[in-house]
């Protein structure tokens, strides 16, 4: 009687244990639903003089601009609101909505887009995802991929 004890406990831990790690919090289209607040951008590939990469200098908004093409959208200390029917509320600091799309990942969870009107908008590399940090890089092609780094942390 105790054997089937013995076996019936190590079973039911097994199975536990299974069923956490196939249904728990890790999936990324879980963990990335919730408000997330932009930390950095960081320019890794820009051939610059100068080591001041700063998003708010006009002259370098319009180098990224060209460097990227036009249909670059430049996030400036913005919330991320990310919401689990697949919506995405971009806000201002100040809390103004700046624009409404549909979020998707694709791949394997690792390439996060935004769709607007049924068209790919814009495209990212979801190079880090944990609970309090995510780290996006902006997607072009396989050369400048790094390029354009997006850094959040997530608000509670």
């Amino acid at each position: 009687m105790r054997l089937i004890f013995t076996y019936i406990l190590v079973f039911s831990i097994g199975f536990t244990a299974l069923f956490v790690m196939m249904f728990g919090d890790s999936k990324p289209e879980l963990m990335i639903v919730g408000t997330w607040k932009e930390v950095s951008w960081e320019y890794e590939s820009l051939n610059r003089n100068s080591d001041h990469n700063d998003i708010h200098d006009q002259s370098y908004a319009e180098e990224l601009s060209a460097y990227f093409g036009q249909n670059l959208l430049l996030h400036e200390d913005e919330r991320w609101l990310f919401m689990p029917n697949g919506k995405l509320i971009v806000q201002t600091s100040d809390g103004q909505i700046k624009s409404e799309v549909i979020w998707k990942l694709k791949s394997r969870g690792n390439v996060l887009v935004f769709k607007e009107n049924g068209e790919i908008k814009e495209s990212y590399q979801l190079t880090k995802l944990n609970k309090t940090q995510m780290v996006l890089n902006y997607n072009l092609d396989i050369q400048a991929r790094g390029a354009a780094k997006l850094t959040f942390e997530k608000v509670y």
